[in-house]
């Protein structure tokens, strides 16, 4: 099982006395810590690897041997002077206690134990729910998941109703008990230049939910459910919304088409220049567990335009900052990340990446599985525990090891949710239907 040296850093620190670390019963030769001066920490753990940061803290500049050990075994040699140097120990079992030593020869060590992820259940039952088709194009566009009882999905249902002054009955919304859906209709509400109270509906695109009565709709503009009734606001998006994330109530954000970027602080909706013209298709923050910073990024392309353009950007405090999209194609669509671990966008395929990579000597973004193409969405539980959908009826699980791959869903798949056990993929087929395909995993 390969040992994977991802960097050294060179720079002096400070450091203080602490006690000494007790080396565990390994079956290598005793050593007494005698210099305080080696430290050893897992920075992260996949289910096939451990990363480490092996620290030298001597103020005397001076380089020392350090061996690693895994266990009874040696995984690593290397020399170092005072800083850190992150390793990547791989090919290790699931769900597997392991413990590190890390040696600086008659002088000092350091140890840490640690257990890999588990492998996460590709045992999925799917059931595809159709709307409409005989009365116009029907679709839905995005979906959320509040618990195994309740979800929402979004988009336009047309339903043929011979009593209805159109023929039709229109439906922007469903709701999911557990069993089966709901059709819905979520209305948008404003004052005319006359001061005359007005409604309208339309084809929703996107749909935030963080609790079943703190619900954000949204197309141009955004309708809130409070629980008991539906509030319409402004969004100030230079667009049509594609896409809403938010931590909490007061930090929401919305994208969309031609750059379009806008924040909500809990009171107002606030337009965010992009610097872009290309339609922001998704969006997606997570809190770095180490830091407690949040970070946000999204993608967006000008699929089928000429000429063609891609861009994964980090919103930071209202501003834009592109960041490196090297490796991956120009049709982005998705995103889907853990903060400071495990990256992924999706389009034509599914890209990955980690915060060990520098981007200097290989691309920022790597292919995770030839063969696939046009995906809608991904999201995902946990870095073992994720889930993508595209055309075709193609929904896959990735369970931290392997892929495993379903026929499921409409016949264009246009976003994904999953939460905890279940999965809700929502699109659209050939014949005008809009489509449902749920997941439950047992």
């Amino acid at each position: 099982m390969p040992v994977r040296v991802i960097s050294v850093f060179l720079a002096l620190q400070a450091f203080s006395c602490q006690d000494p670390v007790v080396t565990p019963e390994t079956g290598f030769p005793p050593i007494t810590p005698l210099g305080n001066i080696l430290s050893l920490q897992v920075e992260d753990t996949t289910c096939t690897e451990v990363y480490l940061r092996v620290s030298v803290h001597d103020s005397t500049g001076g380089t020392h041997s350090v061996t690693l050990w895994r266990d009874s075994s040696i995984v690593g040699q290397f020399s170092a002077l005072t800083g850190d140097t992150l390793f990547v120990d791989e090919g290790l079992l699931p769900d597997q206690p392991y413990v590190y030593t890390a040696v600086i020869g008659g002088i000092d060590t350091a140890f840490v134990q640690t257990v890999t992820m588990p492998l996460t259940s590709h045992d999925f039952v799917w059931e595809t729910f159709t709307f409409g088709g005989d009365a116009g194009s029907c679709v839905f566009n995005d979906v959320a998941i509040i618990n195994d009882t309740l979800a929402y999905a979004v988009g336009a249902v047309y339903i043929k109703d011979t009593t209805h002054v159109n023929g039709s009955r229109f439906y922007n919304a469903a709701k999911w008990n557990g069993v089966d859906w709901e059709l819905m209709t979520v209305w948008y509400y404003w004052y005319d230049d006359f001061g005359k109270y007005d409604s309208s509906t339309s084809e929703l695109r996107c749909i935030y939910a963080y609790s079943p009565d703190r619900i954000w709709f949204g197309w141009s503009n955004v309708t809130f459910w409070n629980g008991q009734r539906f509030l319409s606001a402004e969004a100030n998006l230079n667009g049509l919304a594609n896409k809403m994330w938010g931590a909490g109530t007061a930090n929401i954000y919305i994208v969309g088409t031609n750059g379009a970027i806008s924040h909500y602080n809990g009171f107002t909706w606030t337009p965010i220049a992009s610097g872009t013209s290309l339609h922001f298709y998704d969006i997606w923050g997570d809190q770095n567990k180490k830091t407690g910073e949040w970070e946000v990024l999204a993608v967006a392309s000008n699929y089928g335009e000429s000429p063609p353009g891609k861009a994964i950007v980090r919103i930071q405090n209202n501003n834009v900052i592109p960041i490196d999209a090297t490796g991956t194609s120009n049709f982005l669509s998705n995103i889907w990340f853990r903060a400071g671990r495990k990256y992924y966008v999706c389009g034509d395929a599914v890209y990955e990446t980690d915060a060990t990579n520098n981007c200097t000597s290989e691309p920022c973004w790597s292919q995770e599985v030839t063969g696939w193409s046009s995906l809608g969405g991904i999201r995902g539980n946990e870095i073992n525990d994720v889930v993508v959908v595209g055309i075709n009826n193609f929904a896959a699980h990735f369970n931290g090891v392997s892929w495993q791959e379903y026929t499921a869903g409409g016949f264009i798949n246009n976003h994904v949710a999953i939460k905890e056990n279940l999965v809700v993929s929502v699109g659209l087929n050939p014949n005008f239907t809009a489509s449902i395909a749920v997941g439950k995993r047992y």
